[in-house]
């Protein structure tokens, strides 16, 4: 064997069932061990590391013979795996800088007015309200975003089915090389307005909010019934990887999770996101009847994890801002600079913009492009002064601090966060739910390495 030294990562050991798991300290690594490939990590745990002859030698001591080649097969999978490495080198990953970052998704408001009045609405969106862009700022504003380096755009309201100038928007989108999705309560989706999204290329969201008819009517006022058969059309026309089923899990719903993911299942839905219930807009109106207690909230997480486990390469969950839930525990995906905050902002009706979709308060308010270009929010001091605050806020935040799942969850949504709490740093109201449901997620995810010796 080479006289290479082999380090160990500082990792936190947990079972979950019968499984042991590695879970990095300083990185978004992880893994499912078994006893011999524990037992190589530990040998390595000391400030000088170990050789591969010396792991050699301990191994033998207490498992009996072991050919050199399988165990350095064994070292090279554990180093693939981020549990060893070659030098001593575990330091965090250290956070890119605000030059760095780039905004990428733009959700546009078009109008306030709706024609439902949804109890959960966070933006209060109703027939009476009148507030809309207009045709020209809303195009000012594309190309702004685009000239930017904007990728994604996701037209919303309101209804934006019932702007004036959609279709002219939803070109605009196009021409000007972005992707687009609009968000519907699927009223006026029919057949020219499918025709149209199918022509362009847009994806199309539908809110849903209850499979049982009398359900989805006490949350949006309308029957379920009309909603699910123009789901059904926009399949036929669009096609299951263009079609978005949004759902807003709330007490008065909570219920209908089984039937729900049956009627994506059954229909080769490829994509469910699910809104996490927030006390804000209306919403706050009936947070008596909505609100989800803890008991409720870890029932939602322990049935959408394993859900999303059970149906992985099927069906995508969403879980607000975060795209493909289980994508928290991909190395690739999971980082610092990579908070979903980061990566949109939010433009309201009146101008008003916030970062991602979520945390329409003041605290977080960018500016209003009727006052200054879009290019100027973007560059506003308020978000270099956010950045700077939430960067790494999972290591400013006294419970995620030492949590084993600190580099899996990041402290979760700062918003939803920040609307329970008033704080920036605190874990959002579903932490205890994610520490019940991350060590059984992760061992149904977790390839066993290396294999037990025969």
């Amino acid at each position: 064997m080479s006289a290479q030294r082999y380090f160990a990562a500082p990792v936190r050991w947990l079972r979950s069932d019968e499984t042991l798991l590695a879970v990095s300290r300083v990185r978004p690594r992880w893994a499912s061990v078994n006893e011999t490939a524990a037992a190589i990590v530990q040998y390595c745990e000391s400030d000088g590391g170990r050789s591969a002859d010396e792991i050699h030698a301990d191994f033998e001591a207490r498992f009996g013979p072991v050919a050199r080649g399988d165990l350095g097969d064994w070292l090279a999978t554990l180093v693939r795996t981020g549990l060893l490495a070659g030098e001593r080198d575990f330091a965090a990953q250290a956070p890119l800088g605000f030059d760095a970052y780039r905004v990428e998704h733009l959700y546009v408001e078009l109008l306030a007015r709706c024609n439902l009045r949804c109890v959960h609405c966070f933006m209060g969106g109703a027939p009476e309200r009148t507030e809309r862009l207009s045709a020209n700022e809303v195009f000012a504003l594309l190309e702004e975003f685009a000239a930017s380096g904007g990728r994604y755009v996701t037209l919303s309201g309101g209804e934006p089915l019932i702007y004036p100038e959609f279709e002219e928007v939803a070109r605009r989108v196009v021409q000007l090389g972005m992707y687009g999705t609009v968000i519907t309560n699927g009223v006026r989706l029919r057949a020219p307005q499918l025709a149209l999204l199918d022509e362009l290329g847009f994806n199309v969201a539908i809110s849903l909010d209850g499979i049982t008819p009398e359900v989805n009517e006490r949350i949006r006022g309308r029957s379920s019934l009309p909603t699910m058969a123009t789901i059904e059309r926009a399949l036929a026309v669009l096609g299951p990887d263009r079609v978005v089923l949004s759902f807003t899990p709330v007490k008065a719903n909570l219920g209908e999770l089984e039937k729900l993911f049956s009627f994506v299942e059954e229909r080769g839905i490829r994509r469910l996101n699910l809104s996490i219930y927030e006390e804000v807009g209306r919403a706050s109106e009936f947070a008596g009847t909505l609100a989800l207690d803890d008991a409720d909230r870890l029932r939602l997480m322990r049935t959408v994890y394993h859900k999303a486990v059970e149906l992985a390469g099927r069906v995508e969950i969403d879980l607000n801002d975060t795209r493909d839930i289980l994508s928290q525990f991909s190395v690739d995906r999971t980082s610092a600079e990579l908070h979903p905050l980061w990566r949109g902002v939010r433009v309201t009706s009146s101008g008003d913009v916030y970062p991602s979709t979520f945390g329409a308060v003041e605290r977080f308010h960018l500016g209003n492009v009727r006052e200054v270009p879009f290019r100027t929010v973007l560059a506003s001091g308020v978000l270099r002064e956010l950045y700077a605050a939430l960067i790494d806020r999972d290591a400013k935040t006294p419970k995620c601090r030492e949590c084993t799942w600190r580099q899996i969850c990041r402290g979760g949504s700062v918003a939803s966060a920040y609307c329970a709490t008033g704080e920036l740093y605190s874990p959002d109201p579903y932490c205890e739910a994610y520490l019940d449901v991350f060590p059984s997620i992760a061992a149904a995810l977790a390839e066993l390495a290396p294999a037990p010796v025969a």
